[in-house]
């Protein structure tokens, strides 16, 4: 376990905002989480707070006088198959990084996932799922810290009462998830090469349709299940009930809605639904840092009728630098096959 004092959230969390914290207690494994509390305990500090990739979690910028255990990616792979066949990972590894191990053994169900930020404690906790699989439906058991008496234990799929994006350790702040364990079913070559081929195309899916060159909520809204709410909004939108009943799972995407609703651009002190807005003769300064986790793509390519950034290399940097004088798009691109990898707005006003 790594102690940092007095260090800000920002510099940790997926959305790069928060205040200081007193503490921030970094688990990199098993032991390291359960140091961890031993700290807390140890120091008599009253308010903690876990977190992991913070990719579903909004800090506010004020000081957080306490200690925040940060469950992060471990140095050395904490996933291994277990003799009965589950795939035992720890709760900081990163999802994508689960479906790339599971592919090089000969396993898939994953793959439908690609592209999710997430850790493995963070999806458990959430149920997290998309195009119609959830941790519910490939998770046999987790383990967890029980802080109501300081001890280990095992829950099965059916304790952790799941339910869509939900699940107990939503409800229950005394359990913290150190494992998951998974029962992914074999592949052959040929049913890995296809699984592969449909993770590919998630992530493709995701950043195309998601601003993935920011700290970018991507899909956080939950969409519509309750079947009467469902049956409401096609009582108003009728010409959508082919999108719910064979793209949507039963659903109705939160993403069709906020498009349709017209909130695309609505914007909440600095945070908004994406597109970048300047008036005409602004200076327009854009920093463009290619991810280094998470992407099987290497690089990226960047393009608009101000600049070009040539081929970026995984964890390269590009500041794009322009004068605003007519609306136009940013394009990123993969270099290797230039297929469209997102498009970002610039509305000049």
């Amino acid at each position: 376990m790594t102690i940092h004092e007095n260090k800000r959230l920002s510099d940790i969390l997926f959305y790069h905002i928060g205040g200081n914290a007193r503490y921030i207690l970094e688990a990199k494994n098993r032991d390291d989480i359960l140091k961890a509390f031993a700290f807390i305990k140890e120091h008599n500090i009253k308010k903690f707070l876990v977190v992991a990739l913070g990719a579903n979690l909004l800090m506010q910028d004020e000081d957080f006088l306490g200690a925040i255990v940060w469950i992060n990616k471990p140095d050395v792979s904490e996933m291994h198959i277990a003799s009965d066949g589950l795939v035992e990972v720890f709760a900081g590894e990163i999802l994508d990084d689960l479906t790339l191990f599971a592919f090089s053994n000969h396993l898939r169900g994953l793959e439908s996932l690609g592209g999710l930020p997430s850790t493995i404690g963070g999806a458990i906790r959430g149920n997290a799922g998309a195009f119609g699989v959830e941790m519910k439906d490939i998770l046999e058991k987790v383990e967890v810290l029980d802080l109501k008496d300081n001890q280990v234990k095992e829950l099965t799929n059916e304790e952790c009462q799941f339910s869509y994006r939900n699940s107990l350790f939503k409800h229950s702040n005394d359990l913290v998830i150190l494992r998951g364990y998974f029962r992914l079913p074999s592949a052959t070559d040929d049913e890995i090469t296809k699984a592969r081929e449909v993770y590919l195309g998630k992530i493709d899916f995701r950043n195309t349709n998601h601003p993935v060159e920011y700290p970018s909520c991507g899909s956080v809204f939950k969409n519509i299940t309750e079947k009467e709410k469902v049956e409401k909004m096609l009582s108003v939108w009728p010409d959508m009930r082919e999108q719910v009943e064979k793209k949507w799972h039963n659903k109705v995407s939160m993403g069709y809605a906020i498009k349709r609703l017209g909130f695309s651009g609505t914007q909440v002190g600095g945070a908004k639904i994406t597109e970048i807005s300047a008036s005409a003769g602004d200076t327009v300064k854009i920093t463009f840092k290619v991810r280094t986790a998470g992407v099987y793509y290497a690089g990226l390519l960047i393009q608009s009728p101000e600049f070009d950034s040539g081929d970026l290399d995984k964890g390269e940097e590009y500041v794009a630098e322009f004068t605003a004088e007519e609306s136009h798009s940013i394009k990123s691109y993969w270099p290797s096959t230039k297929k469209l990898k997102a498009t970002l707005n610039v509305n000049v006003q």
